[in-house]
């Protein structure tokens, strides 16, 4: 197999090589031959053939024929799987169904969220939406994040084991979640559907949620700060060496000298940090 060659010296050296294996091959030809060689197009010779045999590579034609002409680069991508795709967003998203064009900072996509975080959307009738900015009369959706946490305060002296169960969201998520801008809510599962109304727009996140460290560095701070600003107090009573019950009045425990004791969460008492991204529609809407 003989390809194009660089100089006269590297034929001479080739023919050669051929004489001595030639028979009734026709040298000549063979040197008009390889001379005119184009680039990836061969020389075949066998001692089984007959003549030579020219050929080409066909990974050559195929990948590297370049530059594309715009009819080549439309024929090699029909049949492109993306193709369909942005063909589906494009008929989903309110200018294409004859609505209003979408923003800057809009799509007819879901943002892209890393991989285990659950995504939820808002119920429209979630009687504390509106005390967070959502609007039950928007399609434009907006991220936010909606946690629950499970605390226990432990207390052996004081025979305390208190577990309670906080909640809170934050929305909109427009970068860095702070711990102390929670929005306090008593939510339910129930406040929460698992797919997106009819007609909705998603507002571009700012936030980096398709990072899995966003998410990690939420729950170390959100803990970082329980831990810091979350206490109980109970009463005791020195002289019987008694403890109060959580919550309990202390006129209903006063019967001697009282105290205070302060309980801190105990951490390796504190559960896992439940976390969710949840599609919420803010109150600003789109002119």
């Amino acid at each position: 197999m003989i390809g194009s060659l660089q100089t006269e010296r590297d034929k001479a050296r080739l023919m050669d090589g051929l004489k001595d294996a030639a028979g009734a091959t026709d040298l000549d030809q063979i040197d008009r031959t390889i001379s005119g060689l184009a680039k990836r197009e061969f020389l075949l010779h066998s001692a089984k053939a007959n003549k030579p045999k020219l050929f080409t590579s066909r990974w050559a034609l195929s990948y590297l024929p370049g530059p594309l002409s715009r009819d080549q680069t439309a024929a090699l991508m029909s049949s492109n799987p993306m193709r369909a795709l942005a063909a589906s967003a494009a008929a989903a998203s309110p200018s294409a169904a004859g609505g209003a064009p979408l923003a800057d900072d809009e799509s007819g996509l879901e943002p892209e969220v890393t991989a285990g975080t659950k995504v939820y959307y808002l119920d429209v009738a979630t009687p504390w939406g509106r005390d967070i900015g959502a609007d039950s009369e928007s399609k434009r959706y907006q991220l936010g994040v909606a946690a629950r946490v499970n605390l226990t305060f432990d207390d052996e002296k004081a025979d305390v084991r208190e577990q309670q169960e906080r909640e809170a969201v934050w929305f909109p998520l427009d970068g860095d979640l702070r711990p102390e801008d929670a929005k306090h809510v008593d939510y339910d599962d129930r406040d929460f559907r698992n797919a997106a109304p009819e007609g909705a727009v998603f507002v571009l996140p700012k936030a980096d949620v398709k990072a899995k460290t966003y998410f990690t560095k939420i729950k170390a701070d959100l803990q970082d700060h329980l831990y810091r600003t979350m206490s109980i107090e109970t009463y005791k009573n020195a002289d019987l060496k008694l403890f109060s019950r959580v919550g309990e009045l202390k006129d209903d425990f006063a019967k001697g000298p009282l105290t205070t004791k302060t309980l801190m969460p105990t951490g390796g008492s504190m559960s896992p940090i439940s976390s969710t991204i949840t599609m919420i529609t803010p109150n600003q809407m789109r002119s």
